[in-house]
């Protein structure tokens, strides 16, 4: 499925969620039905129809930076309480704060909004970022601490021109020894605490074309695929967000890409000294920009590259370019994964 990639063709930002005035409440109680809590301090949050399960008093109120924030980066905005801490939502509701361009002007448009709850730090890296009012929007999913960060360097991660070479997920089986030699293919790393190192993405020449700069923030990848008896069983999860800004260099935009790979009951695994080829594997995939999404799930062959560290693999999206004559343009992620005998 193909996901129309707005905000690169040089229309104007849509209006800003925050209030233009010191008239915004601090706290307010929010039905079922959705709402907004303005703070005139520099935040706001809205909610969406089935965010809350039953009415809530909301509150936003400035604090100190929870010191769980230097893992994920310079903070470069006041931090708000929003409350009740850990509240988990049904509904995702959109958070926007103003944030602080010139504490780092070069790397502002990296800016990212990141939670704390409950002691875990929560980077929300498909935010979208005003550069021209300094004001950055993103989708929350849980109630916390939330400040502006501009990501640490082992938190940025390169786009490349994509190649033609072959992808790490395809329709054939190259010849191999069937039998198993690797019991498990695993992969935990991600977030602020644990940088995915050999993570990488690659981009169409097409999209590529159309801005000043492109990187891949803060990764996330967790689970792990169990080879026994002939049978394959559990997932690998993957979350990354690819921020990208154009040349007018007014407002960044964010291609998220979630995905789940899962073995199915016609999985075989064929090993021969280069690669390690799982075939019938699931990949579903979520993607988009913003809150312009779509899906996707597809049965093919996980072909993983044996590399001195483990091995790599790769997930790719294809999406359609608006005003660009029906452009499509594609992004794909390179995995690093463990393997283990």
């Amino acid at each position: 499925m193909l996901v129309a990639i707005f905000g690169l063709t040089g229309c104007e930002p849509e209006a800003s969620l925050l209030p233009s005035g010191p008239s915004g409440m601090a706290a307010r109680t929010i039905t079922t039905s959705g709402g907004r809590v303005d703070s005139p301090e520099g935040a706001a949050i809205h909610f969406r129809q089935g965010s809350l399960e039953a009415p809530q008093r909301i509150r936003i109120e400035s604090t100190s930076p929870p010191a769980e924030l230097a893992s994920a980066g310079k903070v470069v905005s006041a931090a708000f309480g929003v409350g009740p801490d850990g509240l988990a939502l049904g509904q995702s509701a959109t958070l926007a704060l103003k944030f602080d361009r010139e504490i780092d002007p070069s790397k502002a448009w990296l800016a990212t909004i990141v939670g704390v709850a409950n002691g875990l730090v929560q980077p929300y890296g498909a935010t979208r970022v005003d550069l021209s009012s300094g004001v950055v929007e993103g989708d929350v999913g849980e109630l916390g601490t939330f400040a502006v960060v501009i990501p640490g360097a082992s938190m940025i991660f390169p786009v490349h021109p994509q190649s033609t070479g072959r992808s790490s997920i395809r329709a054939a089986v190259s010849d191999g020894d069937p039998r198993a030699m690797t019991d498990s293919i695993t992969v935990f790393c991600g977030g602020s605490a644990t940088p995915c190192i050999g993570t990488a993405a690659t981009a169409s020449e097409n999209l590529l074309a159309r801005v000043r700069s492109a990187a891949l923030l803060y990764p996330a990848m967790a689970g792990s695929i169990r080879l026994a008896d002939g049978a394959a069983t559990g997932s690998i999860s993957i979350s990354v967000s690819l921020r990208l800004q154009p040349e007018s260099r007014r407002r960044a935009e964010t291609i998220w890409l979630n995905a789940q790979i899962q073995p199915t009951g016609s999985t075989v695994l064929v090993e021969n000294p280069d690669e390690i080829l799982l075939t019938d594997v699931r990949v579903r995939t979520t993607g988009g920009l913003g809150l312009v999404s779509g899906s996707n799930e597809e049965i093919s062959t996980l072909v993983v590259a044996r590399s001195s560290e483990g091995g790599l693999t790769s997930i790719g999206r294809s999406f359609r370019i608006p005003g660009a004559g029906g452009q499509v343009a594609r992004v794909t992620i390179q995995i690093p994964v463990r393997l283990h005998s």
